[in-house]
């Protein structure tokens, strides 16, 4: 009865991700078995699971509805009920304003950078520092967006992100923003 709507393979944990309506899962190439992922909140369950990235540094990034998680994939390797992750819920650069975020694309770009769409917030640059902690720069549509819906990122060869949205389709030239 899941509703399956993104999956990303994890050579690390050799298995797959699958993101679904009744929260995430992990299937185990090895053993050949689904485990249902439970972070610390009543029901896991979320309206919408869009996106599933493994970025660079062995971290699952997880876009839902309700927000993301950022899941370091070495400790999950270690214990799958005991492992590390950070989850954001609100407006990723306001997070004071307990506007929920709904994460509807996520992409790591040939830089190592991670882009994250929301449905209404516009495109998310996400910005580490040296404790891995991150802050969110925000481009909507006052940046030029033409809308603050995004569906969809990807990156062409020349470092730019080509972003659909409700109202069409938008380039953003990465060499500009730095």
């Amino acid at each position: 009865g899941d509703f399956l709507s993104c999956a990303f393979e994890d050579s690390l944990n050799n298995g797959i991700w699958f993101g679904t309506t009744r929260g995430l899962h992990f299937y185990n190439k090895t053993d050949k078995d689904f485990t249902r992922v439970l972070f610390d909140r009543s029901d896991n369950e979320f309206d919408g699971n869009s996106s599933l990235l493994i970025d660079r540094k062995s971290r699952l990034w997880w876009g839902t509805t309700e927000g993301v998680f950022i899941m370091d994939l070495r400790s999950f390797g270690i214990s799958r009920t005991q492992f590390k992750y950070t989850y954001l819920k609100y407006k990723l650069d306001d997070p004071a304003s307990m506007k929920l975020e709904k994460i509807s694309c996520i992409l790591e770009d040939k830089d190592g950078n991670i882009w994250l769409g929301s449905n209404g917030h516009g495109l998310y640059q996400a910005i580490e520092d040296s404790l891995h902690n991150f802050t969110f720069k925000n481009y909507t549509r006052r940046n030029g967006l033409p809308n603050n819906y995004i569906i969809g990122i990807v990156e062409d060869d020349y470092n730019n992100l080509w972003m659909t949205t409700n109202y069409g389709l938008s380039q953003l030239n990465r060499n500009t923003l730095f």
